[in-house]
């Protein structure tokens, strides 16, 4: 019986070390020498490095190789890493599809795909704080939020396209690169025209900036060996269906014209939505099957399904929240009028 070998990473490997390694499968192809002998050529990476040799007919895992092995699919190898005339390549002592008892020897898909340089949580949060730094509170700035932390777990993984940033956390890393540069050109832009009519909105346009590629998630099918085009991507691009996504958020909220944005009713039932909407306020309703538990009493009362109303006005709007007071105290008991 062979002894267990430590799990080493292919990318840390130097030459002659033996180890088992995780590894992602990225080609296979049939060849023939010129001699006429048959070999395949394989490819197998981690994060950062890949590993292009042939299998030769000849081989014990020619068999296995031609009949089993399979892109996209991730395997356990023991080898050996060798450099040679033509580069690294591994001597393979055994080879395996991996399972889900090797998580415990720390088998991650990610560990095997290119990423982004940078930490993912760091990224999604400095581009939560731009938004909440430079989009006063109010529905524009909710709706941001709101289409952040729906599609934070994909954010964090999805290329942001097949050529540029084509990594896991690309588009992320993208839409937080664009983002900054663009409440830098805000305040530039700002400061050089300041005549300009009607000024430069800095909130919508950092909102832009985030929401911008937004789409991509919809355009894109993330595959660990390439990214590929969905039917809705290819027919209609993520311009289209990125404007699709935030409208579906923004039906949840409704800005009344001529009112200011940060006064508003924070409600989490669709019919108080509606009735408060009629009056013409400000309302944006909670997403009570995609928000995240923060402990907010909203959270718990739409969880619950019990109706929940907030007042938010901005700060020194007394009159303004006072008259939202009273049309809420009015809804709930018709017969009250303002003290």
């Amino acid at each position: 019986m062979s002894r267990a070998k430590s799990v080493v990473r292919l990318s840390e490997m130097t030459p002659e070390q033996e180890g088992d390694l995780f590894v992602l499968m990225t080609l296979k192809e049939e060849h023939t020498t010129r001699e006429g002998k048959r070999y395949f050529k394989v490819g197998f990476r981690d994060a950062e490095r890949e590993v292009v040799f042939p299998v030769w007919d000849n081989s014990p895992f020619a068999a296995p190789c031609r009949d089993e092995w399979t892109p996209g699919r991730f395997y356990k190898l023991r080898a050996v890493y060798r450099q040679t005339p033509y580069g690294p390549q591994l001597d393979l002592r055994k080879v395996r599809e991996t399972c889900p008892a090797d998580a415990q020897d720390g088998f991650d898909p990610l560990m095997c795909l290119p990423r982004s340089r940078f930490d993912a949580a760091a990224m999604c949060a400095e581009l939560c704080q731009l938004g909440a730094r430079h989009i006063p509170p109010g529905p524009l700035r909710r709706l941001v939020e709101e289409l952040l932390e729906t599609h934070k777990d994909r954010l964090v993984l999805h290329p942001a396209g097949r050529h540029h940033h084509a990594f896991c956390g690309g588009l992320l890393e993208h839409t937080l690169s664009m983002t900054r540069c663009c409440a830098m050109l805000a305040d530039e832009f700002a400061a050089k025209y300041p005549d300009l009519q009607p000024p430069l909105d800095k909130p919508l346009v950092v909102a832009g900036a985030v929401l911008h590629d937004l789409g991509k998630l919809e355009e894109l099918a993330w595959q660990p060996t390439e990214t590929a085009w969905t039917p809705a991507g290819a027919l209609l691009g993520h311009v289209l269906l990125g404007r699709d996504m935030v409208r579906q958020a923004a039906a949840r909220v409704h800005l009344e014209p001529g009112r200011d944005a940060d006064d508003f009713f924070f409600v989490t039932d669709p019919g108080w939505f509606d009735r408060l909407a009629a009056l013409g306020f400000n309302v944006v309703l909670q997403d009570n099957t995609g928000v995240t538990d923060d402990g907010s009493l909203s959270v718990l009362a739409g969880r619950l399904g019990i109706p929940y109303v907030n007042v938010e006005a901005q700060h020194g709007h007394v009159k303004t929240q006072r008259r939202m007071l009273e049309a809420l105290v009015r809804q709930i008991n018709p017969g009250a009028g303002p003290r």
